[in-house]
């Protein structure tokens, strides 16, 4: 028996949705059959009705023929639908065309049942681990709003790029999430893997203003800044190294290992704050750069060096003395200060790895912000007073 018109337009639109997973136009699917578009628009209305696709109608489109003479863009606006066959529809033509059987990777095998390119896919954070995990092979850029993944070397066994956002949940948690395109682009095991941190119905918690810059960012190609309170962190360390006008006051401005605490537990927490105190702890502090400054600035005398138990100020104590010699309100110290005690909680107390309810990511970037804060403070004052040329 031959085929309806309806039954022709629709096979055309699913054979297109399987090759490109996309829509195709009335116009296309008229010189595929032979028909004309009033006749293919109006089979689209009916297929519409009966619940076998949805339409994007009435576009405004030009189109386009190449031939001898070259290609020539119509002067005129052709009328016509969009059709994208049915989520149901895309899966009985799946499991009944032998596509079923091709053993397609997971996100590749959804994007045939009718999952949109750019609808978003969410995770639990701990999908960021593996990647975290091993800077040596990946490059991890993350904020408040999302990032990127990609791979930093050429083997085809970690190659990866991915664009992921975040977005925070009802249970006060943060999803990362990824676009259906770029996860299908993944190989198989990438996608398996990313498979087992699905979360499948999520309940989001609104508004999320980081949310919306990522959607802006990267769908809609506005000029968005994402906030970045780990790379504040690491520029404020940089700025206060830049101006003391000679030596550095930290040794160390970098960590491969500093990231976000993944897994939302208190314990994933602390062990950042772990990494975070490498670069502004006693072991970075540079003592001769305190001391030359005390000495040179604030005349300073030997003495003043050494503690009343006749052991000499460590560098810490040294930055609190400059942060009173100054008369600078000791921000700097306290807040490394309360991030030494959160890295000694990771380093002597058993804390069990539980789930909480508190968002540690949202509570660490606030410590990555208030300690770029102190230490701009810090670094401002101490430059105005030395300009003074005596506190």
């Amino acid at each position: 028996m031959a085929k309806t018109l309806e039954h022709k337009v629709l096979d055309c639109a699913v054979e297109q949705w399987n090759k490109t997973h996309a829509g195709v136009t009335s116009i296309d699917i008229a010189r595929r059959i032979r028909s004309s578009n009033v006749k293919v628009m109006d089979a689209m209305i009916v297929l519409e009705a009966a619940g076998k696709c949805s339409l994007n109608k009435n576009a405004e489109l030009f189109t386009v023929s190449i031939g001898e003479s070259g290609m020539k863009v119509a002067k005129k606006a052709t009328i016509a639908h969009v059709i994208f066959p049915s989520k149901e529809v895309l899966t009985d033509h799946f499991y009944s065309s032998g596509l079923a059987r091709q053993g397609m990777p997971v996100y590749v095998e959804t994007l045939h049942k009718g999952a949109h390119q750019y609808a978003m896919v969410y995770f639990s954070e701990e999908v960021l681990a593996k990647y975290l995990d091993r800077p040596e092979l990946y490059n991890v850029e993350d904020s408040l709003s999302g990032g990127s993944i990609r791979s930093n070397t050429e083997d085809e066994a970690t190659h990866i790029y991915v664009r992921h956002g975040r977005r925070q949940l009802a249970n006060g948690r943060s999803a990362v999430l990824v676009p259906y395109k770029d996860l299908a682009r993944l190989d198989e095991a990438q996608q398996r893997y990313w498979h087992g941190f699905e979360i499948p119905n999520p309940e989001i918690a609104s508004p999320d203003q980081h949310y919306s810059k990522f959607m802006l960012r990267t769908f809609e190609g506005a000029f968005v800044d994402y906030e970045n309170p780990l790379e504040n962190f690491m520029e404020a360390v940089k700025y206060v190294n830049g101006n003391l006008g000679g030596p550095a006051l930290f040794r160390h401005t970098d960590n491969p290992h500093l990231r976000t605490p993944i897994g939302n537990t208190e314990k994933t927490f602390y062990d950042a704050c772990s990494e975070l105190f490498k670069i502004i702890g006693a072991d970075s502090l540079v003592a001769p750069t305190i001391k030359k400054i005390l000495v040179d600035d604030f005349r300073t005398k030997e003495n003043e060096f050494t503690h009343k138990s006749g052991r000499t100020l460590s560098p810490f104590q040294q930055l609190q003395l400059l942060e009173t010699k100054a008369g600078i309100e000791p921000k700097a110290t306290t807040i490394i200060k309360e991030v030494k005690n959160f890295r000694n909680r990771a380093d002597h107390a058993i804390v069990e790895p539980l789930s909480s309810p508190t968002n540690f990511v949202e509570k660490f970037y606030t410590l990555c912000n208030d300690i770029a804060y102190a230490l701009m403070f810090f670094a401002t004052k101490l430059e105005a007073v030395r300009a003074k040329g005596k506190p």
